[in-house]
């Protein structure tokens, strides 16, 4: 489910101009999100470490992102993951 707020609706947009088509955006929408986390993390860093990475990724709250906030978690029943609104 791709949800609708004004980031996820810019996003939308920008995707759709860009591919004429809707049909891999919650995919991208989400590796978008990933990649930006993940160069914030490491320009704020400033090291390139995946130990490092990994451990800073775990302390992610309520990140903003365009498909909503998401945060990092660890449940017994599904393992890590991010978890998105």
């Amino acid at each position: 489910v791709y949800p609708d707020n004004e980031a996820s609706a810019k996003f939308r947009a920008d995707y759709l101009k860009e591919y004429g088509n809707e049909s891999q955006l919650t995919f991208a929408a989400s590796a978008y999100d990933m990649t930006v986390l993940i160069g914030d993390l490491v320009v704020n860093n400033g090291n390139l470490n995946p130990k490092s990475l990994l451990a800073s990724m775990r302390l992610v709250r309520d990140r903003a992102g365009v498909l909503g906030k998401f945060s990092y978690r660890d449940t017994d029943q599904y393992g890590q993951f991010f978890e998105y609104p």
